[in-house]
């Protein structure tokens, strides 16, 4: 065991030893904030006084703006006309009132992939 005090890497106080290699921390806590500042910069507490060190601006960050608007606009518009005029009329998914229109004047349907029972139920 050395008698040297060595300066903690993350508080700066000064102490002893208490293991035979060197110690980079004071105590525990000092060894766990410092891990916690390399991996994550936000999770520093500010009683230590410590700054956080700010991310840089992405020069590439995409924009939103009116063209790009209009052209999303344009495209859906052009899409979904040319889905209705290419689809055929009985690929065209039911709506509300093709379901009414149906199923409406009855209110029970026969189901016929269902083989019928000897009872008549």
């Amino acid at each position: 065991m050395e008698n040297h005090e060595y300066s903690c890497h993350y508080c700066g106080k000064y102490y002893v030893p208490r293991r035979r290699f060197v110690q980079k921390y004071c105590c525990t806590s000092c060894r766990v904030n410092a891990f916690k500042r390399r991996i994550k910069p936000s999770s520093i507490e500010a009683s230590k006084g410590l700054s956080i060190p700010q991310k840089k601006a992405v020069k590439n960050e995409p924009k939103i703006n009116m063209a790009g608007i209009g052209n999303a606009a344009i495209a859906n518009v052009v899409t979904d006309f040319a889905k209705s005029a290419l689809t055929r009329e009985e690929n065209k998914p039911v709506t509300k009132g093709d379901f009414w229109a149906i199923f409406s004047h009855k209110r029970y349907l026969p189901v016929s992939n269902v083989p019928q029972r000897k009872d008549g139920a």
